[in-house]
């Protein structure tokens, strides 16, 4: 039947029957394109260029793109029907919708609120019918907006006092927060130059809204201090706030539910025992696992109530943060979900910042909005003043004057006005407020910029408020009262009666709450109103008088915590790099590093691991400090690997300089992980000779040692690198080492160390072993305890590994169905975890097995795409392996000339095909090839036959019993019937006789059937 859908040219829409479908211009462009290449594939640049000429945007503006037409169309990425999805490269149009050049209807109205599109009325039927009530948490399902309540009643009259010239951003909110109500989800930057009134403007949209409406409310502060150091520090700042409040108990329950991850990072809402349960069970979760667990955890928050997500001064955001803020906007479901984010657009210039690029992105998309902030008019700065001095004759001369030199900055202004007060020029008598001088003098003594006039501010207070303040900015942006109290050698409550005092009359601080400390000890938090407050007072501190109230905060704060002192690693180092004890701060450097690998937010770690080889250069040229290097090098090349791949350029030169550290100092012990993970990036190169000189070296250390976590990881790499090289005998007792060593309890923590768990992989490269030497059963029952092992750990990358190696046991054993439903599971979970190169294989051998299965086409430009993305990775260890099996598909569908030339490309990424452990195969595959081409000269067909014989002697060699079968099969397969009594036959049938087990594999199958035949 042909689809009702119609390209209508002219309006640039789409018409599914006579209902128009609006697109916008780009995803109409974008459409067009396609379906003017169909049956082509068209790379992301392509489409970029058509889309968007001469502009930069990146790949995520396609992506959401791409998703939208989806959408629009009803389609779906997993089965597409229309656009289907290359990775790494680009997409494909492969459905039908014909072109309407004229078209009789009317345009829609732009009033989506009323004609919903016919994209939303098929993504509704096919979700099937919504229920009207509120839908329990477990279901994470949305209610539907035809059961929300409407806003109106909901909200109390907007409160101005003193709040002027934000009226229409005040609208713009409520309006913002009516589509939440509906399920609308929302992410509204709100941005402005110092000063502006951003968290002005927020907090008073926030005191609209009545205070037993129902919402979830988080807030949460990035801290220029900590800068991009701590992974979502104001995410888990908002949650500690919102797990104080009333109610709180739901929120810990469902972060239980959705988030244990979370919770594992919140030791004061969990007791230590259940803590170190979730830690036990979300062991090897990923960075995107943790960001979908939040993501989850606040939508289904908003079934209940709205979330409003509040996150301050994103200028100084974390990584991790930017990256969950992305997905919250991004994310296709329903949800109630309102985040507002600030920012100071100066901040972001320069160098790309990720904030600036993420927004441009969102906005771009429609899947978020700015909300720029302007300086005030006079008109503005008078009705400021009316309010505040209410039947005063001076307002509009006196705004004039303060308009002119606040130029409209709302914090400049606020500080003016209580500098004139402060001096008497504005006084209240008998209730009413007087100007005591003419307007036109007041410009004289009034400072000239912003920090002036709130250094002149400062200079009004008391001594001992301004030491207060000093002290306190040191503190941070926000602080304890009990650490000021040490800063200030002053009893606690006599410093929290000043921050009070403060807080009601200088305009300089607010409270924040009050907090425990592991010590016990109960201390009030205030923070500044203002981060340029903290930066004026910050600044005017001699540096001597700086460097030891750092250095006297971080021990008091070293000691408040106590064995828990890691939980503040961050604000600990921070504290003792500008204390000059450069010691303590680089260990704390070094745990927070740790930290955030734990956490997979790797830029995190890379930032805190910089700083640390930074300060490390300040340390005296002792062997202690080259040690230290050398395990910082070796954890900057753990976290380049996750960030690059282990075949970066930059991998090798960390491990590298760890290296020579080692020879230079003679270090043993830490010698072993520096060769560990130069031996991960040489054998990802393909750089076998090498790679065993490291895995030789490994194991004369663990041997040395006699340790079981050594032993355990150097067995395993020499017998991989053994088997790689065709060594089968010598790779097969070393791997068995390392399988008795091996104790998932003891040594599952490997797979934080080395980004995989050893028994796992090892039990995969020893299936494969067993699979050549002629052991099929075997290596199948091996195979099948890897996946179920990896399952039982739940860690993905390991996980991933294990499908990729049972992948190419199943393909090896020629059985495609088994290859495809691996292949396809691998794809699906290295699409989720961002795992390029198992992707990459999966996509190789789903190809192989869709050309095995008759799909012959499909499959071809699926194993070519595979290996075009394989070849992105840096990784060459597989390329001959994928290439040979496009060799033969290519083979198999008559095309011997590509077919060769793969075999040749397969040839020429092998160094030496002696030593390599696919290589029988490489020359099976070439006489295949050989002996299938028309009209052969005899000269040609001794040829195919001298290949056969590479082939059976490097098998035999490697004692690769499964080649030299599959190759004499090869053989025999090309003779005629009276010709296989030949030594041929007898060559195949003393090496079928070998075999005692796998009776039922296909190589098994084909040598029996072959043998039946008599001439």
């Amino acid at each position: 039947m042909s689809s009702p859908l119609r390209l209508d040219v002219i309006n640039q829409c789409l018409r599914h029957g006579p209902q128009a479908v609006p697109l916008t211009p780009k995803a109409f462009t974008v459409l067009r394109y396609l379906m003017d290449h169909g049956d082509q594939l068209v790379t992301k640049e392509e489409l970029l260029n058509a889309a968007w000429p001469e502009v930069y945007v990146s790949d995520a503006a396609l992506k959401v793109c791409i998703r939208r037409l989806r959408q629009t169309l009803g389609d779906h990425s997993r089965t597409p029907q229309f656009i289907e999805t290359i990775p790494w490269r680009g997409y494909r149009f492969i459905g039908t919708i014909p072109l309407l050049e004229a078209t009789p209807q009317p345009r829609p109205t732009a009033d989506r609120s009323r004609h919903p599109s016919v994209a939303n009325q098929a993504r509704n039927h096919r979700r099937g019918p919504q229920p009207s009530a509120p839908i329990g948490a477990e279901q994470r399902s949305r209610q539907p907006t035809s059961a929300l309540p409407t806003l109106p009643s909901l909200l109390s009259p907007p409160a101005t006092t003193h709040f002027v010239g934000r009226t229409l951003a005040l609208q713009k909110f409520h309006q913002w927060l009516d589509s939440v109500f509906r399920g609308d989800r929302r992410t509204i930057f709100i941005t402005g130059e110092t000063g502006i009134g951003k968290t002005a403007l927020v907090e008073t949209f926030l005191e609209t809204l009545k205070p037993t409406a129902p919402y979830w409310i988080a807030r949460g502060q990035c801290i220029e201090h900590y800068g991009t150091g701590e992974p979502y520090l104001p995410v888990l700042d908002a949650l500690n706030r919102l797990c104080r409040q009333p109610g709180h108990e739901q929120l810990v329950a469902t972060l239980r539910q959705h988030a244990p991850t979370w919770l594992t990072q919140m030791p004061s809402i969990v007791t230590p025992a259940e803590r170190k349960r979730l830690q036990r069970e979300v062991q090897g979760v990923s960075r995107d696992q943790m960001l979908r667990e939040m993501a989850e955890t606040i939508e289904t928050l908003s079934v209940e109530k709205p979330f409003l997500f509040v996150l301050e001064d994103m200028h100084w955001s974390d990584y991790a943060t930017l990256d969950l803020l992305a997905l919250l906007a991004r994310r296709r479901e329903a949800a109630r979900v309102f985040v507002i984010a600030t920012y100071r657009p100066h901040e972001t210039n320069g160098d790309p910042h990720p904030l600036k690029l993420l927004k441009h992105e969102l906005v771009a998309h429609g899947q978020g909005e700015e909300l720029s902030l302007d300086l005030l008019n006079q008109a503005e700065v008078s009705d400021h003043l009316t309010l505040r001095f209410p039947r005063s004759e001076f307002t509009p001369a006196l705004a004039r004057i303060i308009h002119e030199h606040s130029e409209g900055n709302p914090l400049f202004m606020i500080n003016m006005i209580e500098y004139l007060i402060s001096h008497g020029v504005l006084r209240q008598d008998q209730g009413r407020w007087e100007l005591r001088e003419e307007p036109q003098q007041l410009s004289v003594g009034v400072s000239a910029n912003l920090q002036e006039m709130i250094e002149a501010q400062i200079d009004r207070l008391s001594q001992e408020h301004q030491q207060l303040l000093e002290v306190a900015s040191v503190a941070g942006l926000q602080f304890s009262t009990t650490m000021l109290a040490v800063g200030l050698a002053q009893e606690s409550g006599a410093v929290e009666n000043h921050c009070a005092h403060l807080a009601r009359h200088a305009h300089f601080l607010q409270p924040a709450g009050e907090n425990i400390w592991p010590d016990g000890t109960l201390s009030t938090h205030y923070r500044f109103v203002h981060s340029l407050y903290q930066q004026v007072l910050y600044d005017r501190i001699p540096p001597g008088r700086r460097t030891a109230l750092h250095l006297r905060f971080g021990q008091q704060l070293e000691l408040a915590y106590g064995s828990q002192a890691n939980r503040v690693a961050t604000e600990l180092a921070l504290h003792f790099e500008r204390g000059r004890e450069y010691a303590r701060a680089l260990r704390y450097r070094r745990t927070a590093a740790e930290q955030a690998l734990r956490q997979y937010a790797y830029r995190e770690a890379l930032n805190h691991l910089t700083i640390a080889l930074e300060l490390l250069k300040a340390a005296p040229a002792t062997v202690e400090r080259e040690q230290q290097e050398i395990t910082l090098s070796c954890t900057l090349g753990t976290t380049l690997a996750a960030l690059h791949g282990y075949a970066s350029p930059m991998v090798e030169r960390a491990y590298a300089r760890a290296r020579a550290l080692c020879q230079r100092v003679d270090t043993t012990a830490q010698s072993f992980p520096v060769l560990r993970g130069l031996w991960s990036f040489y054998i990802v190169r393909a750089d076998f000779v090498t790679a065993r000189e490291l895995a030789e070296q490994l194991t004369q250390i663990a041997q040395r040692d006699n340790e079981a976590a050594t032993l355990l990881e150097a067995q395993r790499a020499l017998g991989y690198t053994l088997y790689l090289i065709g060594d089968l005998e010598a790779a097969h007792e070393h791997l068995l080492r390392s399988l008795d060593i091996y104790d998932p309890q003891r040594h599952g923590a490997h797979a934080f160390l080395y980004g995989q768990d050893p028994g796992v992989i090892c039990r995969s490269h020893y299936a494969l072993v067993l699979l050549l030497q002629g052991y099929p059963d075997q290596a199948l029952h091996h195979s099948l305890m890897a996946l179920a092992l990896a399952k039982e750990q739940r860690h993905p990358y390991t996980l991933a590994l294990a499908s990729y190696h049972a992948t190419v046991l199943h393909q090896s054993l020629g059985n495609p169905q088994r290859t495809q439903e691996l292949a396809e599971a691998m794809m699906a979970l290295s699409q989720e975890h961002g795992f390029a190169y198992c992707l990459a294989g999966g996509m190789v051998l789903q190809g192989w097995a869709l050309a095995a299965q008759g799909q012959v086409k499909a499959g071809l430009r699926q194993m070519q795409e595979g290996i075009a993305a394989y070849e992105t990775t840096g990784s060459a260890i597989a390329q001959p392996y994928f290439r040979a099996l496009l060799a033969d598909a290519h083979g198999k569908n008559g095309s011997v000339k590509k077919g060769l030339q793969c075999v040749d490309e397969a040839f020429a990424a092998v160094r030496d095909p002696a030593h390599y452990i696919y290589a029988p195969e490489l020359y099976r595959i070439r006489g295949e090839l050989l002996r299938s081409t028309p009209h052969l000269s005899p000269m040609r067909d001794e040829s195919a036959e001298s290949c056969f014989q590479q082939a059976l002697t490097l098998a035999h060699n490697q004692g690769a019993k499964f080649f030299e079968l599959r190759t004499l099969i090869s053989q025999s397969q090309r003779l005629a019937p009276h010709e296989r009594r030949n030594g041929t036959q007898q060559q195949l049938a003393s090496v079928y006789q070998w075999f005692h087990e796998g009776a039922d594999t296909a190589d098994l199958r084909t040598a029996r059937a072959l043998l039946a035949v008599r001439a």
